[in-house]
C-alpha cells in the first residue's frame, strides 16, 4: 500500500507520531535531526510506485540522508541515479570451459553452495559439471532462480534436473508475454518448484500467502489448517518448503522462529490462493487469528507481559494491516472495530496516532459496524484517546461525547464509562476547563468507590489532585494524592505509586519546600529506574534539574538536565525535547541570563509547534509571567531573540541548551 510507506518508514526507524505533525513530517524531522549520516533501504517498491514523491520529499528535508531503492521499475523522481543489477555471470558452453573455469563462475559456485547446504557432501565434479553449467545458463543467472533449483538436489541429480526444467520451460513459454524476459524465467522457475510439490505442500503453499512478512508455526498451524482439513504434520510440511527455498527461516531477537516467503515468491502463491476456493476461508481464518492476538492485550496483568504483547505486535503489523483492510472490505466490519480498538494501547506506546484514528473513523463510517453497540463504544473512546494525544481536542470532545452518550443509552459496564469521563475529563483539563474537569472527576471517584475498586479510586484522587492544583488549592491537591498514594502503596502498584510522588514533589516544589520537593522527585526517580520507565527517569531527572536551579545549585542543575534531555532524546519524544529545553531556559532566567532564557523558551516551542502539542493552560500562563520579566528587560531586542528561537533547528537548540558558553 503505497500510503503505508512512511508509516512503515517511521516504524522501522522507532519514529513517533506527535501532535498533528504527518508521518512523512514525522520521519523528516527525525532523520534531520539525526547526528549521524543514515542509509534508508526500500525493497521492491516496484509494488509501491505510488509513493515515489515521498522519496523526493525526504531526501529535499534530509541533508544527511541517502536512499537506496531496489524495484523491477524506475521511479523517475528528481535526483534519481538508475543502476541496473545484472544477473550473476554464466558460463560460455560454447567455449566448452574447464571444470576449474567452471568453478569460478559466479552461477555455477551459487548453485554449489546452495546444493551443499541442503545435501551434506555435494561437489561439483566432472559428472554434474556440465548439466549444472546449463541449468545456470537456462535460467540467465537469476540468483533466486538458482536457488530453488539447487534446492532440488535432495531428490534430483543435476542431469534429471535439467531435463525436467527443459520440459517445465518448453510448457511455460505462451504465458506472461508481457513480462521482461527475466521475469518470465523466474515465475517459470517458481512454478516448475511449485509443481514439484505435492498435492498437500502445494495447499499450504498457496495458503501461506495471507500472511504479510511471515508468521509463526502457531499462526501458520491456527490459519492454514483451521479446519484440519491438510491432512499432514504442518512441521514437517513447513521445513519441506523451507529446505526446497520456497519458504525462509528468520529468528528474531527473543521471538519464536518466523516463516516467510520472498516477495516474487509469495506472489505467485497468492495468485494461486486467488485461483482456488481456499481464499475466503484463509482470509476469514488470518482475520480471527489477528484479531485472538489483538485481544490478549485485554488479559495481561504485569508489564512483562505487555512488553511481550507490543514486541509481536512489532513483528505482525504488517498482518494487522492485511486483516484490518480484509474486514473494511467484506461484512466483518465488526471483527475491525473490534481489532482496531484492541489495538489501540500499541497505537499510542508507538505514537502511531494517524495511523490508528484513521483506522477507526474509516471502520466507524461503515454500515456494518453498528450491529454491536459495545464495539462500537470502545472504537470512539479510542478515536477519542488517539484524537486527544494529537492535540485535536474538538474532535476528540466530539468523539467522547457521542460514545458517552452512546455508553449510558445501553448502560455499560462502569469500568467503560469510567473510560470515557477520564478521557473528557483529561481533555478539558488540558484546555483549561476546570470545572467540567473536576466534575468529570469527580464522577469517576463515585464510581471506583461504588464498585469497591481501589486502584481506580486512587487514579482518580490524583487526577482531582491535578485539577485543584491548577486551580492553585494546594492543600486540598496534596491531601487527595496523600490518600492515592497510600492506596497505591498498598496495592503495590509502581508506575502509578512513582507518578503520585511525582505530583506531591510538583507541590512541594511550588510551597517553596524543596526538601521535601527533592524527596518525592528521587522516590519517584528511584521507583522508574527499577522499573525500567525511561520516559519516568527522564521526568524526574527534569524536574530535580529545575529544582536544583531554584536552590541556586546550577552544576547539578545543569548535569541533570543534561541527562533528561538526554533520555527524551534517546526515546524520540519531541514534547519531552522542548520541556526539557525549557528546563534550561528557567534555569538561565534564574541566573540572571534574560535572552538565553527567551531564546531557550522560543526554540521549546518551535518544537511544540512542529508537532502539534501545545502547553496546558496553565503551564503557558506560568510561563508567560516567568519570561515577562525577561521580555522587559531586553526591550526591543526580545522580539529578535525569540524569533531566531523560533527558528532554531531541534538539534542547534539541544546542543544550546548543553553549552552555557558566554551565557548570552
Amino acid at each position: 500500500d503505497p500510503d503505508l510507506v512512511v508509516s512503515t518508514a517511521a516504524h522501522v526507524l522507532g519514529v513517533r507520531e506527535i501532535g498533528q505533525r504527518s508521518p512523512l513530517e514525522a520521519v523528516t524531522d527525525a532523520i534531520a535531526m539525526s547526528a549521524r549520516p543514515l542509509l534508508l533501504v526500500l525493497d521492491n517498491f516496484e509494488q509501491v510506485l505510488g509513493a515515489a514523491p515521498l522519496v523526493t520529499a525526504l531526501l529535499e528535508g534530509c541533508a544527511n540522508l541517502k536512499i537506496l531503492v531496489t524495484s523491477r521499475a524506475v521511479l523517475r523522481v528528481y535526483g534519481e541515479h538508475d543502476f541496473e543489477v545484472p544477473p550473476l555471470a554464466v558460463p560460455a558452453l560454447a567455449a566448452r570451459p574447464t571444470l576449474d573455469m567452471l568453478a569460478r563462475s559466479p552461477a555455477v559456485a551459487l548453485f554449489v553452495q546452495r546444493a551443499e547446504a541442503v545435501k551434506s557432501g555435494f561437489t561439483l565434479d566432472a559428472s554434474n559439471a556440465a548439466a549444472i553449467a546449463e541449468i545456470c545458463a537456462r535460467l540467465d543467472g537469476l540468483p533466486l532462480a538458482i536457488e530453488l533449483a539447487a534446492a532440488r538436489v535432495r531428490m534430483l541429480t543435476p542431469a534429471a534436473m535439467l531435463q525436467r526444467l527443459q520440459h517445465s520451460f518448453e510448457l511455460l513459454t505462451g504465458g506472461a508475454r508481457d513480462l521482461p524476459a527475466r521475469q518470465q524465467t523466474l515465475r517459470a522457475t517458481v512454478e516448475w518448484s511449485h509443481g514439484l510439490l505435492t498435492p498437500e505442500e502445494q495447499t499450504l503453499f498457496r495458503r501461506l500467502s495471507v500472511f504479510v512478512n511471515g508468521a509463526t508455526l502457531e499462526a501458520v498451524e491456527a490459519v492454514c489448517n483451521a479446519k484440519e482439513d491438510l491432512g499432514i504434520d504442518i512441521l514437517d510440511a513447513v521445513d519441506s518448503l523451507v529446505g526446497q527455498s520456497l519458504v525462509q527461516r528468520a529468528e528474531p531477537a527473543d521471538q519464536e522462529a518466523r516463516f516467510t516467503m520472498l516477495e516474487i515468491v509469495r506472489e505467485y502463491a497468492r495468485q494461486q490462493l486467488a485461483a482456488s476456493p481456499d481464499e475466503t476461508l484463509m482470509r476469514r481464518a488470518h482475520a480471527a487469528y489477528c484479531l485472538v492476538l489483538a485481544e490478549e492485550s485485554q488479559t495481561h496483568s504485569t508489564p512483562e507481559d505487555r512488553a511481550r504483547w507490543m514486541a509481536r505486535c512489532d513483528l505482525e503489523l504488517n498482518n494487522f494491516r492485511a486483516a484490518l483492510d480484509w474486514a473494511e472490505r467484506t461484512p466483518e466490519a465488526e471483527w475491525g472495530l473490534r481489532m482496531a480498538g484492541a489495538l489501540t494501547p500499541y497505537w499510542v506506546a508507538r505514537e502511531a496516532y494517524t495511523e490508528g484514528h484513521e483506522r477507526l473513523v474509516s471502520l466507524l463510517a461503515l454500515p456494518s459496524a453498528g450491529t454491536q453497540p459495545a464495539s462500537r463504544l470502545t472504537a470512539m473512546y479510542s478515536a477519542a484517546d488517539l484524537l486527544q494525544h494529537q492535540s485535536r481536542f474538538d474532535q476528540a470532545r466530539a468523539f467522547y461525547e457521542q460514545a458517552l452518550a452512546l455508553n449510558r443509552e445501553i448502560a455499560a459496564a462502569p469500568a467503560t464509562l469510567a473510560r470515557g469521563l477520564t478521557g473528557l475529563a483529561v481533555l478539558e483539563l488540558r484546555t483549561g476547563r476546570f470545572d467540567s474537569a473536576r466534575k468529570g472527576f469527580d464522577e469517576c471517584l463515585a464510581l471506583a468507590r461504588a464498585t469497591g475498586s481501589h486502584g481506580e479510586t486512587a487514579r482518580a484522587l490524583l487526577n482531582l489532585a491535578q485539577v485543584l492544583h491548577a486551580e492553585g488549592d494546594l492543600a486540598a491537591a496534596r491531601g487527595r494524592c496523600e490518600a492515592a498514594l497510600a492506596t497505591l502503596r498498598s496495592l503495590r502498584e509502581t508506575s502509578a505509586l512513582a507518578w503520585a510522588e511525582m505530583q506531591l514533589g510538583d507541590l512541594a516544589a511550588e510551597e517553596g519546600d524543596s526538601r521535601s520537593a527533592t524527596t518525592h522527585y528521587e522516590s519517584a526517580l528511584a521507583t522508574f529506574q527499577s522499573s525500567g520507565e525511561i520516559a519516568g527517569v527522564a521526568r524526574a531527572l527534569l524536574d530535580l534539574g529545575v529544582l536544583a536551579a531554584r536552590q541556586g545549585d546550577h552544576p547539578r542543575s545543569r548535569s541533570l538536565l543534561s541527562r533528561a534531555l538526554g533520555h527524551y532524546r534517546e526515546l524520540g519524544h519531541r514534547v519531552g525535547i522542548a520541556r526539557a529545553i525549557d528546563g534550561f531556559s528557567r534555569s538561565a532566567l534564574l541566573r540572571g541570563q534574560h535572552a538565553r532564557a527567551l531564546r531557550l523558551a522560543a526554540a521549546a516551542d518551535g518544537i511544540r509547534q512542529g508537532v502539534g502539542a501545545p502547553l496546558f493552560a496553565q503551564e503557558e500562563c506560568a510561563r508567560t509571567i516567568q519570561l515577562d520579566e525577561a521580555r522587559e528587560i531586553l526591550g526591543a531586542s526580545a522580539a529578535a531573540i525569540e524569533r531566531e528561537g523560533r527558528a532554531m533547528h531541534p538539534n542547534d537548540a539541544m546542543a544550546y541548551a548543553q553549552d552555557d558558553g558566554d551565557g548570552t
